[in-house]
């Protein structure tokens, strides 16, 4: 049997990184108890680092301790944070961090750590995405309107995005399934429009306006 490395990276969404995490446990006879340490952050700071390193500090019952992250955004000062934190890994002490986009990472940070992307699960997306395109265009901007009308608070917005990724994934996968309906006049303005899902992950683009540029190309 493989060793259990000290750090992981998951990518995915968080559903199906949840169930993978499950059976990546239980492959190395991990059972849930209370040597494992679970949170979820909309975005993960520095003082979420500071949390994690003083973890690291505690003593588990029975030697061994996870601590696992659900994150949908980290800031660059966390990502340099926790750089140290895996340069000196503890002993018996294992992270596990879980990510919608790895490459979302620092390549620093991605070099000390195992990255895993799970298989995804079947979900509805796509019949979603079907009824989206059905839509008129004032229908489709008012969704995007509800989609974007949280707070404008930092972790309003962290929400927001991630939704918004979701969406993009899904918008993907819907035209991945159908390849064939995708001709050759299309399929630049197809691809243009799946690129824009990079601009999510820089806080100073608006979401809004990206999936607007979204709704008006389709």
């Amino acid at each position: 049997m493989e060793d259990f490395f000290h750090a992981y990276v998951i990518g995915g969404h968080k559903e199906d990184a949840k169930a993978f995490v499950n059976s990546f446990l239980e492959k190395f006879g991990v059972v849930h108890d209370n040597s494992i340490t679970t949170s979820e952050h909309v975005i993960f700071t520095i003082d979420h680092v500071r949390e994690l390193r003083h973890w690291q500090q505690l003593v588990s019952q029975n030697g061994e301790k996870i601590y696992i992250a659900y994150i949908s955004f980290i800031t660059n000062e966390a990502q340099n944070a926790l750089l140290k934190t895996l340069e000196e890994p503890v002993p018996h002490t294992h992270i596990i961090i879980a990510i919608p986009k790895p490459e979302m990472l620092l390549p620093t940070l991605l070099s000390r750590v195992q990255v895993i992307i799970p298989e995804k699960s079947e979900r509805s997306g796509s019949q979603k995405i079907k009824d989206f395109l059905k839509l008129s265009i004032a229908d489709k901007l008012e969704f995007v309107k509800k989609l974007t009308e949280k707070g404008d608070d930092e972790y309003a917005s962290a929400e927001v995005r991630e939704k918004a990724v979701a969406f993009f994934d899904d918008l993907e996968h819907y035209f991945a399934e159908n390849i064939s309906e995708v001709n050759s006049k299309n399929i630049e303005k197809v691809e243009s429009i799946l690129k824009l899902k990079k601009y999510l992950y820089s806080p100073a683009a608006s979401t809004k306006s990206i999936l607007e540029t979204v709704v008006l190309s389709l």
